[in-house]
C-alpha cells in the first residue's frame, strides 16, 4: 500500500506546530503539498468542482492575497424559497400495490373461510 498521504498527513501536522502559520510562504508550501498528496488538511481543502466556472473561481481564489482567509457565514441567512418534505408528490411503486392488493386478497379469504365461532352449549354457572 502507499503510505504517501500518510506521511504527508504527518509531515504537515509537525510543520504546522514547527513554522510560523501567518506567513503566506509556509502556507502555501503546506497547501502545495496538500494538493500534491491529495489529502484534506486545515489549509487545503476538499473541494467538488462541477463546472468550469467553479474552477476558474477557485484558480482566482488560489491567487489571491487572502486565499487562507476563511468566508465564515454565520447560518442567518433566509431561505428564499424552503424545501418542504411534507409537500411531495409521490407515486407508489407498482410493486407495492401489487403486494397490497395480494395481502387485501389473502385476508379477505381468510375471514370468509374460517368457520363461525359457535356459541357455548351452556355455561358451567348456568345450571
Amino acid at each position: 500500500t502507499d503510505f504517501t498521504p500518510l506521511a504527508a498527513r504527518q509531515l504537515i501536522l509537525k510543520l504546522s506546530r514547527e513554522k510560523d502559520m501567518s506567513q503566506l510562504a509556509e502556507l502555501d508550501a503546506i497547501h502545495t503539498l496538500a494538493k500534491g498528496t491529495e489529502i484534506v488538511t486545515p489549509y487545503s481543502s476538499m473541494l467538488v468542482l462541477v463546472n468550469d466556472r467553479q474552477r476558474e473561481l477557485l484558480a482566482q481564489a488560489e491567487v489571491s492575497g487572502d486565499r487562507f482567509e476563511r468566508e465564515v457565514e454565520d447560518g442567518l441567512d433566509e431561505l428564499t424559497q424552503p424545501n418542504n418534505p411534507l409537500n411531495v408528490a409521490t407515486v407508489p411503486e407498482p410493486g407495492n400495490v401489487i403486494g397490497i392488493g395480494v395481502v387485501a386478497i389473502a385476508l379477505l379469504l381468510f375471514t370468509k373461510r374460517r368457520p363461525l365461532a359457535q356459541k357455548p352449549s351452556r355455561s358451567y354457572y348456568s345450571r
